[in-house]
């Protein structure tokens, strides 16, 4: 049952995070990801939530990231001209560390407004550590 949940959830994540035929947004964007993943939590029934940030349901949780990375890999080879290992890196490191901060805010373990943790999650997707450690 909770797997039915995390592939619906998967489904759910892809649709708002890959381009659509036509559109002219890049996932590279600023902002991008966090301004996607703020309207699915604050638009997504009460028990997704709790399906990504709970503990108990970690296994749910890490099947979702799996897949969302999975449809984000073949995206950024497309797209990007990436080889398979290099849009993989690419699409593990963005879902799994924005997902994870989200998971912090959402669950009480990092206080900070919602422009602070788009602020973080922008400058440690675009610069990496390095760039976050300096800002």
């Amino acid at each position: 049952m909770a797997y039915s949940f995390a592939d619906e959830i998967a489904d759910k994540l892809l649709k708002l995070l890959l381009p659509t035929p036509g559109t002219t947004y890049s996932t590279v964007e600023p902002g991008f990801w966090y301004d996607r993943l703020s309207a699915f939590f604050e638009e997504a029934p009460d028990f997704y939530t709790f399906i990504l940030t709970s503990d108990d349901y970690s296994f749910a949780s890490r099947r979702v990231k799996r897949q969302v990375a999975i449809g984000l890999t073949q995206n950024f080879q497309l797209g990007y001209g990436l080889s398979e290992a290099d849009a993989k890196i690419c699409a593990n490191f963005l879902i799994d560390g924005t997902l994870t901060l989200f998971r912090l805010r959402i669950t009480g373990q990092i206080e900070m407004s919602s422009a602070e943790l788009k602020q973080k999650i922008v400058a440690l997707n675009l610069t990496g550590l390095h760039g976050f450690l300096k800002s």
